[in-house]
């Protein structure tokens, strides 16, 4: 991955409390399974899988615990440009293999002594690759050809969309991350077949202002100075109120898409 249009650098405790607070990734990681298993289930011989902004490995933790490949025959590539997470990731996902774990900050050209994936899955990444059709045609070219590759990206419906969309319209810019609709255009474009699915999950917390800042800075990053007015920007939230016994919770939709590629490109650098 090449430089992003936003930075986590500063973003992992509110990152953190996304994940502590949202059903995406147990939603996300059903669907990843039922197009990964009949794939892993069906190889007797060394494969290789590359996780694509891999963050701390937490997500791809659950997955390849559920997932039961073998620890010989798998091999991992992990890609993250963020340094601390690329770390943690490589020591959260050392137990899934035998095999010496490549990582690297960025998607590297398929050499003799660095065999392109088999299977490789982007979740919830591709906002904020600089260049959409680039990247996602790297991506395409790194894998073998039939290869697998596996991208979820939220969707219009998502409540947190419709939030950049909102927050960047008050200070006068267009929205600049990416979105399931803008690769399903991308994919056309290259043209790449895809079949889609889409599936619901929640982004639920205790409503404080503490909390909506920090949904509203893992939103926004690096942008959020820019926002006129702070009390306003987390106002937006109210419309999610939703009392829960004794407690007001704010109680998000999220809406995402998997999309399927079979690689039918031969590696072309």
């Amino acid at each position: 991955m090449s430089a992003t249009l936003k930075s986590f650098a500063g973003l992992h405790e509110a990152y953190a409390f996304f994940q502590a607070h949202s059903t995406e990734a147990s939603v996300c990681k059903t669907a990843l399974l039922q197009a990964l298993k009949p794939e892993v289930a069906s190889r007797s011989t060394p494969f290789t899988l590359a996780d694509y902004g891999c963050g701390e490995g937490n997500f791809s933790s659950q997955l390849l615990q559920e997932l039961n490949a073998s620890p010989d025959l798998l091999n991992l590539v992990l890609i993250e440009p963020d340094l601390h997470y690329r770390n943690a990731a490589m020591e959260t996902l050392s137990p899934f293999t035998r095999n010496p774990i490549r990582a690297e900050d960025t998607l590297i050209p398929a050499k003799t002594d660095n065999p392109s994936p088999d299977l490789l899955i982007a979740n919830h990444v591709l906002y904020y690759v600089p260049n959409l059709i680039e990247t996602v045609t790297r991506i395409l070219d790194s894998v073998k050809t039939e290869g697998l590759v596996l991208l979820t990206l939220a969707n219009s419906r998502n409540a947190l969309l419709q939030g950049w969309e909102n927050y960047f319209a008050s200070f006068s810019e267009t929205c600049p991350f990416h979105t399931s609709e803008k690769l399903a255009a991308c994919l056309q474009q290259i043209p790449a077949e895809f079949s889609k699915t889409t599936f619901e999950s929640e982004l639920s917390f205790p409503d404080s202002r503490a909390n909506r800042a920090l949904i509203l800075k893992f939103m926004m990053g690096e942008h959020l100075s820019k926002l006129p007015q702070l009390d306003e920007a987390l106002n937006w939230f109210d419309r999610f109120k939703k009392q829960n016994t004794s407690q007001t919770f704010i109680t998000m939709p999220l809406s995402d898409d998997l999309y399927q590629i079979r690689s039918r490109h031969e590696i072309r650098y």
